[in-house]
């Protein structure tokens, strides 16, 4: 009951923030206070007491809620990191410490779409060269679960269903590396 309940309330951020944002440090700390909600209306009676914009807190809870629902990975093999506020660990697959990012395949650029594994290996070079400098690390191991639009980002079937090949994948292959950090694309078809 409480996972579609999460999910219910993950999809009725959507109509709130359909601007595309680029996050910043400011704003981020002005809005730490998302990933202490359950739900929607928290977020927004919350944004409103500390006099921040509740679009800007609904996506960055909207990309938290998202992500956290992702990290249903360690189902399939992975464990996760012990530290829930640790900023560059999500989980460990075989021991490899993984951050993940959920995010939408970017229409500003003339990319193919990341099916090929070198079409995936320059898609991550273009996330890392055009990721926001500030307080986030890009030297990470990365998994990217690639989809086709913010509203994909909820489609947790088709999601747990791109997870779970490819959990099944590197049983029999290692980690993809790219300039010597593993990383890897999930994109949904």
């Amino acid at each position: 009951y409480k996972f579609w309940t999460m999910i219910n309330d993950i999809r009725k951020a959507l109509p709130h923030i359909n601007k595309l944002r680029v996050q910043n440090d400011e704003m981020d700390s002005k809005t730490k206070f998302i990933y202490d909600c359950g739900n929607y209306i928290e977020v927004i009676m919350l944004a409103d007491h500390y006099w921040v914009s509740y679009e800007y807190a609904l996506f960055r809870w909207y990309n938290f809620a998202t992500s956290k629902q992702c990290e249903e990975i360690c189902k399939y093999g992975a464990v996760p990191e012990e530290n829930e506020k640790n900023h560059d660990i999500d989980f460990y697959i075989d021991g490899v410490p993984f951050d993940l990012k959920l995010t939408v395949l970017s229409s500003k650029y003339p990319w193919p779409r990341p099916i090929s594994r070198a079409d995936k290996n320059r898609y991550i070079k273009r996330l890392r060269e055009n990721a926001s400098k500030e307080s986030r690390s890009w030297n990470n191991n990365r998994l990217y679960i690639v989809v086709n639009s913010r509203e994909e980002k909820s489609d947790f079937a088709r999601i747990d269903k791109a997870i779970c090949g490819y959990m099944n994948y590197i049983k029999k292959n290692w980690f993809n590396e790219v300039d010597g950090i593993k990383s890897d694309v999930i994109y949904l078809r």
